[in-house]
């Protein structure tokens, strides 16, 4: 995790932090459970940027978008980023 002040931390570290935080979230999210399902990754199909879709998931955007203000920086940063 982030050992320094948001403020004053570089965009690498900040982001490693909020994607590690958003990983461990997404982990804990309960699965609905029943039937077998099959799963095919291709590596033809690239779909992008995940950390601007996984905020909004777990509802997170928008407060890391003010807390990430507060502190002097930009939510944008971390999209670009990645």
């Amino acid at each position: 995790m982030l050992q320094q002040p948001i403020a004053t931390s570089d965009t690498a570290d900040l982001y490693e932090a909020v994607n590690q935080l958003v990983q461990d979230a997404m982990s804990d999210v309960e699965h609905v459970s029943g039937s077998k399902k099959v799963y095919y990754l291709s590596a033809e199909f690239l779909i992008g940027k995940m950390l601007t879709n996984n905020l909004m998931s777990l509802n997170w955007y928008q407060p890391l978008k003010e807390l990430l203000a507060r502190e002097g920086r930009s939510i944008t940063e971390l999209e670009s980023y990645e």
